[in-house]
Parts: C-alpha cells; structure tokens; sequence
C-alpha cells in the first residue's frame, strides 16, 4: 500500500465526530497516510513558511521527516528541535544529514527534557519560536489510544496551535 496524505481538523469536541480518534488512527495506521491537522482556528496554513520538526530520535520520527521532504523543501526556514529524554536512538546531527542529502538546509536546536514532559516541550518551544506548522512521527499502534488519551501526540492534537504534520 503507497503513502498517501489527509488533511483534518481536530473535533472540537467528542460529539461531533468529524476528524475523531478512530478516523485518525484509520488514517495513520491502517492507511499509512501522512496526515497535517489543522487547528480549528487557523486561517491559513503557510506551507513556505518556518517549519519546526519535533525529533525524538524514534523510527516514527524517521518516517515523518521523509515523509515530509517535499513540505520542507519549499519552507523558508528548517528547525529540527532534538528533544532529548534519554532514549534517543537516532541523533538530530544524523537526521540533518538527511535532510542535506535532499537538498534541505536546516538548524539544529536541542532541548533536554530534565524531567518534563515532550508534549510539554514540544508546546512550549511552538509557542516560542512561532513556526507555521511542525513536523512529528505519530505513536505506535498498540499504545494509540493511550496515547492519543494523554501523551505526546494526542496532546499535540489537542493543543498545537499550529498545523501538524504527522507520520507513523
């Protein structure tokens, strides 16, 4: 099955259905669509603009950052934010490199977690450095709902303000 994208927004809340949980993960897993969400109250969505990918070191991460050449090629400005909680298993120099070998100039910025959460992080920086959307691997299957209940991607749903990219 080849990769292809959706574009949706978050529900505003749990009754209305459209772009809920069970959509998304249908979308992500089962149909290995790389998926931008887009805050309710987004007005535009500035794909040239500065794009802030979220790098934890994991194979989803991996996976996003391909899976997203061709939005970070036509960005005005690449942040790749290495957010370290100990566990990383690919650094951020090596996705760099990667990204170079597409064609891809992009800055490197590292954030130890020292105990924080990444969605915590995560939200922070984005509010901080104000991207135009930011780039993030998505979960693993067996932990979707968990995940989507409270950790770092569910919560990045829930509260960017910004669109994200995502990939499994």
């Amino acid at each position: 099955m080849g990769t292809g994208w959706l574009v949706a927004a978050p529900p505003t809340n749990a009754a209305d259905g459209i772009g809920g949980a069970v959509d998304i993960e249908e979308a992500l897993i089962q149909h290995r669509l790389a998926m931008v969400t887009v805050p309710p109250n987004l007005r535009s969505f500035e794909v040239r603009g500065h794009a802030l990918v979220l790098w934890d070191g994991s194979r989803e991460a991996g996976h996003a950052l391909a899976a997203a050449v061709p939005l970070l090629r036509v960005a005005s400005r690449v942040t790749l934010l290495e957010i370290d909680d100990g566990t990383l298993a690919t650094l951020g120099c090596q996705a760099l490199d990667l990204l170079a070998a597409r064609g891809i100039a992009a800055t490197l910025s590292y954030v130890k977690s020292d105990g924080r959460g990444a969605a915590r992080i995560a939200l922070d920086e984005i509010a901080a450095r104000s991207p135009d959307y930011a780039v993030m691997g998505a979960f693993d299957p067996p932990s979707w709902m968990a995940r989507l209940s409270g950790e770092v991607t569910g919560e990045l749903i829930r509260h960017s303000p910004v669109p994200l990219f995502l990939k499994h």
